[in-house]
């Protein structure tokens, strides 16, 4: 290890690659990467200015980690938004199914509500307790889909 006096007050201390790779915990290759990145501070071939060369690593050990961080923060944020997108198209899909099982629950109930008539007009010599059957049974499945619905939790259904 030298040290130099650089003008009156500054003074640089040159190490060589080993003595500068044991300080920043790398191999000296890693050193020679450095001083290509400008970080190590290169003197002369295998020599380097400590002072200088421990500056630049710790303030790059820093951008580096700030980097990192702003690395992880943006892609939380990346992360969030395709939660988010995801619960929209979940919200979407389920919006949809919504009025696709509304839809399809009136078109069963209008058939429902016609059936007694139905029956009467492809039976006629259907008695009236009959009738009154269709009807009854009409009204008792129109019951057990909207309870189907209810409990199934996808939409709340008026009864009729």
């Amino acid at each position: 290890m030298n040290v130099i006096k650089v003008g009156d007050s500054t003074e640089a201390i040159i190490v060589d690659s080993g003595f500068l790779s044991r300080c920043f915990g790398v191999t000296r290759r890693h050193v020679r990467q450095l001083a290509k990145d400008e970080i190590a501070v290169r003197v002369a071939s295998g020599r380097y200015d400590l002072i200088q060369s421990l500056r630049n690593y710790h303030g790059e050990k820093h951008r580096t980690f700030d980097e990192a961080r702003l690395e992880s923060l943006e892609l939380d944020v990346e992360e969030k938004k395709l939660n988010l997108a995801k619960e929209y198209k979940q919200v979407a899909w389920a919006e949809d199914y919504v009025i696709s099982l509304d839809q399809t629950m009136s078109g069963i109930r209008k058939l429902l509500e016609g059936f007694k008539d139905s029956v009467a007009r492809d039976c006629p010599t259907a008695s009236e307790d009959v009738l009154d059957c269709a009807e009854k049974t009409s009204h008792q499945i129109q019951e057990k889909i909207t309870r189907l619905i209810r409990n199934a939790g996808k939409i709340d259904v008026e009864q009729d």
